[in-house]
């Protein structure tokens, strides 16, 4: 779990601030103010990236919003954007992080894909690993992949690969219906729900990008999107 200082800390190191793990909370602020105020000064805004925010717990969410209030007289010194799954909503929702979620200044749900769209996904992906040959799936083995997973990314793209992986061990050129069910059981005897996301540490990453205009909807805090992937 990541705790408040563990959020500070990572956040230092990614900033490349070279600092003592045991340093104190107000050096450690002092640290990371500092920093932000040099890429300022050199018209460069910080971005920190949050993935699987919906496993953060409440206590490093709060500190994650103190953190948000480092800033200069004119201009905020680095925004946030969160990815989660929609388990985030119910960690906004409780009365303790109310203000947490008053700062958010833009929301956005990807929506689960539909089956013309799970055809174009799938073709994407497979495209972008470097095959441009015939179709691997067959259409039966879509429309099941489209049954079982309801057009979530993250199922499409764990079906797909353990129905590549078995289409590879036996040496077949196509997938057809029967790997995609071999590999929906696998996933439900786990337990599996398609409805019930991977829990994951939350990753953090962070780009310097040049100043964002003022008409910016980042600007005065931070955004999040809600995925299924």
């Amino acid at each position: 779990m990541l705790s408040p200082k563990g959020l500070f800390l990572a956040f230092a190191e990614e900033l490349n601030i070279e600092i003592d793990q045991d340093v104190g909370h107000h050096r450690l602020l002092k640290a990371i103010t500092e920093r932000l105020v040099e890429f300022s000064a050199i018209g460069k805004q910080v971005v920190l990236f949050i993935d699987e925010a919906h496993a953060i717990p409440e206590q490093t969410l709060e500190a994650l919003r103190l953190l948000t209030n480092i800033e200069t007289e004119t201009a905020k010194l680095f925004q946030v954007v969160l990815f989660a799954q929609p388990e985030l909503d119910v960690a906004l929702g409780q009365p303790s992080l109310r203000q947490l979620r008053q700062r958010i200044t833009f929301s956005f749900e990807i929506e689960v894909l539909d089956r013309d769209g799970l055809d174009r996904y799938v073709s994407h992906r497979i495209s972008t690993a470097g095959y441009n040959g015939p179709s691997l799936f067959s259409k039966r083995a879509l429309d099941y992949l489209y049954r079982t997973s309801h057009g979530v990314p993250r199922i499409i793209n764990i079906l797909c690969h353990k129905a590549l992986m078995a289409g590879f061990g036996k040496g077949d050129h196509s997938i057809g219906i029967r790997p995609i069910t071999s590999g929906w059981r696998q996933m439900t005897r786990k337990g599996w729900n398609c409805l019930r996301p991977i829990i994951a540490p939350p990753i953090l990453r962070w780009q310097v990008l040049p100043r964002v205009p003022p008409r910016s909807c980042f600007i005065s805090g931070a955004c999040r999107c809600e995925s299924g992937q």
